[in-house]
């Protein structure tokens, strides 16, 4: 687990990781997508030589497994108390190449630190509502299935009974990128088919104008999900949160101000609290030709 330069949240972590044939732990990943043609995740593998490139033919030859050490600091670390925790920043957990058990394993120690604020960003949305809606995980029954998990967590832990289970987990954040128009139509429907506390959406980096579709949303605090059939006109309360911002590094693609712009407008009209990450830029974090009334840095809580 790291401090993170990263705007919107305080650290990271990565406790699902991978090793490869020499048995070496190294990242892993498969881009699929516009927005990974430029993954900083696989350039900081490549450079601090943890693995890469991030294609299938050399997922193909990793085995995933979770780290325990990370797991065990998860658990035990003070300093990330009242703080917010991006994690899997240099993978995506609901991956294909990620079993649901190790996944459980993750999600089992986010509810035993209900002080802790887990944010997620995923590209494969579809999976993430697929774990998270089977029978086993409904409402009534995923105390069950992690139970075994956090008594055995909480044994390890040598603390008092944790706080009575809730479901969707209030301190967990589930996201996805959305970098075009083409990826928020294919990511945003899954999104909202799953239990969350609170969703939100990664424009970043931003390649093109996207209409989010937002609504304001209705005040209703014990909604947990979407669950319907047919069309998907993207919100009955779904989107929380939205980052947007252009992409950053030497030869960043350009984001044109107009298309920020327009992310921000959108949300303000849904009353949507909006981040405005970065102008597209050789460094991250760059102001750039954003503009003082777009430079907005807004938490959903």
């Amino acid at each position: 687990m790291n401090k993170t330069t990263i705007s919107w949240t305080d650290f990271s972590a990565s406790p699902i990781k991978y090793r490869d044939s020499s048995g070496k732990s190294v990242w892993g990943c498969v881009k699929c997508s516009p927005g990974c043609a430029r993954c900083y995740s696989e350039s900081l593998a490549k450079r601090w030589d943890k693995g890469g490139p991030f294609t299938l033919p050399v997922m193909n030859t990793l085995t995933p497994y979770v780290d325990e050490k990370e797991i065990n600091t998860l658990l035990h670390s003070k300093k990330i108390a009242g703080k917010r925790v991006f994690l899997e920043d240099m993978s995506d957990l609901f991956g294909p190449w990620v079993p649901f058990d190790m996944i459980d394993r993750v999600f089992a120690a986010m509810a035993l630190r209900p002080d802790v604020t887990f944010q997620i960003l995923t590209k494969r949305t579809e999976r993430m509502a697929e774990y998270l809606n089977v029978p086993e995980r409904s409402r009534d029954n995923f105390q069950d299935a992690l139970g075994p998990l956090m008594n055995e967590m909480e044994f390890i832990l040598r603390q008092t009974p944790r706080s009575p289970f809730r479901w969707p987990l209030p301190n967990l954040w589930l996201g996805t990128s959305v970098e075009d128009q083409a990826r928020a139509d294919e990511r945003i429907p899954w999104l909202l088919k799953c239990p969350a506390a609170m969703r939100f959406l990664s424009c970043e980096p931003l390649l093109g104008p996207i209409d989010l579709k937002l609504r304001r949303p209705p005040k209703d605090d014990d909604y947990v999900g979407y669950h319907g059939d047919g069309p998907i006109d993207y919100v009955e309360r779904g989107i929380d949160w939205v980052i947007v911002g252009g992409e950053s590094g030497n030869g960043a693609r350009p984001c044109h101000v107009e298309w920020i712009r327009s992310i921000v407008s959108q949300c303000r009209n849904a009353g949507v609290p909006v981040w405005t990450k970065q102008d597209a830029g050789p460094r991250p974090g760059l102001q750039g030709r954003i503009p003082d009334d777009l430079w907005i840095h807004e938490m959903p809580i």
